[in-house]
């Protein structure tokens, strides 16, 4: 009985870190999206990417675009958990021109996170298509639309 209640117990915990990680990929998700918008507009009326940047502190010109009203409130809620760049190069593995997300220690929770992230924007596969993550970073690659 006692090892019923303690197997019962564990899954608990454990689905307690699962949910946990499944709840914080909504902001990454969220931010992903955010940032997407004003810069695919960006390049669809200069006819040209921006240079590279930091998101938490965007150049004038993208700032014209919102992109700081829409992602530093989520950007907030993160802080401190890695950097976040626009490239138009590839960097860590993540072909660009693409945003990317460098965490301070990519871990099992981390990779769970992204592995929801690439779910929730693209395959589902860390390694194919437009969302892309790998032990360095996460990125998604941005396409002319």
């Amino acid at each position: 009985m006692m090892a019923v209640v303690g197997l019962v117990l564990g899954l608990i915990v454990c689905f307690g870190f699962v949910l946990k990680d499944h709840l914080q990929a909504e902001v990454y998700t969220d931010i992903f999206r955010a940032a997407r918008t004003p810069l695919v507009q960006y390049k669809s009326e200069k006819n040209a990417w921006p240079a590279d940047f930091d998101l938490r502190n965007p150049p004038p010109e993208v700032r014209a675009y919102g992109i700081s009203q829409a992602l530093n409130p989520l950007l907030e809620k993160i802080s401190g958990s890695g950097s976040w760049r626009f490239t138009v190069k590839t960097v860590d593995g993540i072909q660009g021109p693409a945003i990317v997300f460098k965490p301070n220690e990519m871990d099992v929770s981390m990779r769970r996170i992204l592995g929801v992230v690439d779910t929730r924007v693209d395959d589902g596969d860390p390694a194919l298509g437009k969302f892309r993550f790998n032990d360095q970073a996460g990125g998604l690659t941005l396409k002319d639309e």
